[in-house]
């Protein structure tokens, strides 16, 4: 009986070691690595999306160069509001960017939950401008593609 207890005991610590691992899960996260990893989630849509800025500025300028001395006031309208989107997804980003509190600077007067409200509500407005760029982005492209192609048949 003995010996079933100790196999018993032993079996357990082993099946403890091998599930408890060294994976921290939310619940075993400190109040900081929690917000940590709000911050390093939300970068990641920034990061991804903060190259593209080159990009847009690029197709930004190359509509307003097709759009001078342009008559056609369907492909101005066009032109006019391909770069509108792209300048306020741009001004979109700066906006955040410039707004963005670091963690650090919020555990000097914010709750634990606080702070992972305000990285969530952040995370979700970063991905909103994402999304505006990306669209804009595209949206811009194509219109110049299209422009350039009809410039090159004439």
């Amino acid at each position: 009986m003995r010996n079933l207890i100790l196999l018993l005991a032993l079996a357990g610590t082993v099946f403890g070691i091998g599930c408890g691992g060294s994976n921290q899960d939310a619940g075993s996260a400190t109040p900081v690595e929690q917000q940590e990893a709000a911050w390093a989630k939300m970068m990641e849509v920034h990061d991804a999306v903060m190259p593209k800025m080159a990009e847009m500025n690029r197709v930004s300028r190359e509509l307003k160069a097709l759009a001078e001395g342009l008559e056609d006031k369907t492909q101005l309208e066009l032109i006019n509001n391909a770069v509108e989107n792209l300048e306020a997804a741009s001004e979109g980003m700066m906006v955040w960017m410039g707004e963005l509190q670091q963690p650090k600077k919020l555990r000097e007067e914010k709750s634990h939950e606080e702070i992972m409200n305000y990285l969530n509500a952040e995370t979700e407005e970063i991905t909103q401008v994402q999304e505006d760029m990306l669209s804009s982005l595209e949206q811009g492209q194509t219109l110049l593609k299209e422009l350039q192609a009809e410039t090159a048949a004439e």
